[in-house]
């Protein structure tokens, strides 16, 4: 469990504390972080890091898409994709991702290679996925070609290849 990821920057918030769907005596609610945290009107102004293994799913479904719109970009990991045969964990995501496209597009994509992968109908799908949306509002985006991983990218466990993803039209 992370302490505090960098104590001597005051420009990090950091709260370690269980984010939930709903707050609770253990937990806190994603929209009343934002509410929180949130400068102003004029444009959204918080970065999300968010990796909180398995549960960025009833985050997602349950924040209000007006409370994530103030939010500048996400990235975090996605996980449990071996799950999508259960009709409960695909309507669950299905709201999540919805929640989320309403106001952002995912730009990067990158399989965590740690995890396992799963064979759906003859194509591997990574079990768990880092991704990064922005929110619509702030950009002029264009659709891309681009092949993942990038450049850029480098594997979670870096003894083993990293796993092609290849193009995904964004």
């Amino acid at each position: 469990m992370v302490e505090d990821p960098c104590p001597d920057d005051d420009r990090l918030i950091f709260n370690k504390k269980m984010i939930s769907g709903v707050s609770s005596d253990v937990s806190e609610s994603l929209g009343s972080l934002i509410m929180r945290y949130d400068k102003g009107p004029e444009r959204p102004n918080i970065f999300l890091k968010i990796d909180i293994e398995n549960y960025e799913w009833p985050v997602f479904e349950t924040t209000n898409p007006r409370f994530l719109s103030r939010i500048a970009q996400i990235t975090g990991e996605f996980h449990a994709f071996e799950w999508m045969f259960y009709p409960e964990w695909r309507r669950q995501t299905q709201i999540a991702l919805e929640n989320i496209t309403d106001h952002f597009a995912l730009v990067h994509v990158h399989a965590n290679n740690y995890a396992a992968s799963t064979n759906i109908a003859n194509v591997i799908v990574p079990n768990v996925s880092e991704f990064t949306f922005v929110n619509r509002s702030m950009y002029n985006l264009e659709y891309s070609d681009e092949v993942f991983p990038t450049p850029l990218d480098a594997p979670c466990d870096p003894l083993v290849p990293d796993t092609f993803l290849g193009c995904f039209r964004f």
